[in-house]
């Protein structure tokens, strides 16, 4: 995602990724790859083409390996598409959008500054919202955090004034606070939950476990065209409640203890701005808080006031306001990281999604495999293949930090565990394959072992020392080659039954 002038004013940039799946995805791999982006683009989406003219672009091009330039960038001979077709919202809407959010006393709209939707061939895509705060103050920034990756109720509290993690209202606005598509008013909804009936209960729940309505206008482009529009039936979310996070925080406190402050105090403060906390940290073990920050901190350039810091469901980047390192630390994060991470979170989506096409076919598997099965089992396999050989790179830079950070990133959310669980789930079904198999290979020798007895014993038992003319030698081959025939073809029936 390129940068923009306005970007390097703000005190903390916060880009939300919803992750999100295409429900065609789920149907023996029926997404049509090409037909989805081609869609997009009618309703106003574009492709964003890096261009070694633009300075952001040559040095994603320097940055990024050979690997990665195939997923992202650099076309083979004769494809029409890359394994990621990265998409920017059209400047034909020149009035400003506001990512727009409140809780209680706190208000935020936050400039959106830039947004991508990141298409992948295997069947999820990721779209990005960069947004912008420039009020430098730490207690305002942990609960946009917070409330803005929140897009969905965990749970409905007993009573409207209940206990809620969720923004009361969070939406999309313009310059005149004017909402786009439709905003979610989360204290409304649950007034209305608790007094409606149960057939009620069950409309209005659906607010709350669904992609809300102004995501869906960003996807959309804000377009009314009914037979373009992607709706409910076409996408769901692939997190849980919430959208991770990339944040960037331009804070010269927070540098400065950076540097030389290791306190307990401190020590909880930066807990809950990397944890993306409120008020109060949610880990209240100062052991367990200090393992989790030491696993998620990379502290490489702490002793020069900046640091970067990984969790399962974030990306931070903590530094000051010099504008000397817009080039060496800003950047690259907004850009370079950007799309390390998107890759990762790619990574754990095809993974999962490869999970539940397995655990599909092995829900249905009783006694033999059928046809069916086996052929989508190989299928998958190939898939799988071209999916850990394309998208499981190695190294996604050369340089030294950024290969850690990419190592990082895909240790916390855990890569490696999940391909080996994934191995290990996908040779279950081929050892049942193979069993099968076996033992439906013991029933076709048996069968012929059996004809071939038949057969024998007529000829030496029943014909032996009989003269035939030419003719019933050919009519006793003839019925012989049907039998055989019969034979094979009930076996091979055997093997796969449809």
């Amino acid at each position: 995602m390129r940068m923009k002038s306005e970007d390097y004013k703000a005190k903390s940039i916060h880009i939300f990724a919803l992750p999100f799946k295409f429900k065609s995805a789920q149907e023996k791999a029926s997404f049509q790859y090409q037909t989805m982006v081609e869609r997009l683009i009618v309703l106003g989406w574009q492709n964003a083409s890096l261009s070694l003219s633009d300075v952001d672009d040559y040095a994603v091009d320097q940055y990024m390996s050979g690997q990665a330039k195939q997923i992202f960038w650099e076309k083979s001979k004769g494809d029409q598409y890359l394994p990621c077709s990265v998409l920017q919202y059209g400047e034909s809407e020149k009035q400003p959008l506001f990512f727009h959010m409140e809780k209680d006393d706190f208000k935020a709209s936050l400039l959106i500054s830039g947004l991508e939707i990141h298409i992948y061939q295997d069947g999820y895509g990721i779209l990005f919202i960069k947004t912008l705060n420039f009020l430098d103050d730490i207690d305002r920034i942990r609960p946009i955090n917070h409330y803005g990756r929140r897009f969905l109720l965990p749970f409905i509290p007993a009573t409207p004034a209940g206990y809620s993690l969720a923004a009361d209202k969070i939406g999309i606005e313009d310059l005149r606070g004017k909402l786009k598509g439709t905003i979610t008013n989360y204290k409304l909804d649950i007034e209305k939950y608790l007094r409606s009936d149960n057939e009620e209960r069950i409309l209005i729940g659906k607010n709350f476990s669904s992609i809300p309505y102004f995501l869906f206008y960003l996807l959309n482009h804000g377009t009314v065209q009914e037979q373009w529009v992607i709706n409910q039936t076409d996408i769901e979310d692939i997190s849980d409640e919430r959208m991770f996070l990339f944040c960037l925080v331009r804070n010269d406190a927070m540098s400065g203890k950076v540097k030389y402050n290791c306190d307990s105090s401190f020590r909880n403060e930066l807990y809950k701005l990397i944890f993306a906390d409120t008020d109060d940290a949610t880990c209240q073990d100062d052991d367990m808080r200090d393992r989790l920050l030491k696993e998620a901190i990379y502290p490489r350039w702490r002793k020069w006031g900046t640091i970067q810091a990984v969790t399962n469901t974030g990306m931070f980047c903590i530094t000051s306001t010099y504008a000397g390192i817009n080039d060496s630390v800003i950047k690259p994060f907004v850009t370079e990281y950007l799309y390390m991470y998107s890759l990762v979170l790619a990574q754990h989506m095809g993974i999962m999604l490869f999970s539940e096409r397995a655990g599909d076919i092995g829900k249905h598997i009783i006694g033999k495999i059928k046809t069916r099965e086996h052929r989508e089992l190989v299928s998958l396999q190939k898939e799988y293949v071209v999916f850990k050989n394309q998208m499981l790179i190695l190294d996604f830079t050369y340089q030294e930090q950024g290969s850690e950070l990419y190592e990082l990133i895909q240790k916390q959310m855990r890569i490696d565990e999940e391909e080996a669980i994934l191995d290990e789930q996908l040779e279950s079904l081929y050892e049942i394959t193979n069993v099968s198999n076996d033992i439906s290979l013991q029933t076709i020798a048996a069968v012929l072992a059996i004809f071939a007895i038949a057969v024998d014993v007529i000829l030496n038992v029943f014909i032996s020392g009989k003269e035939f003319t030419w003719c019933e030698i050919a009519q006793i081959s003839l019925v012989t080659l049907i039998v055989t025939a019969v034979a094979i073809v009930t076996a091979i029936k055997h093997l796969g039954e449809k």
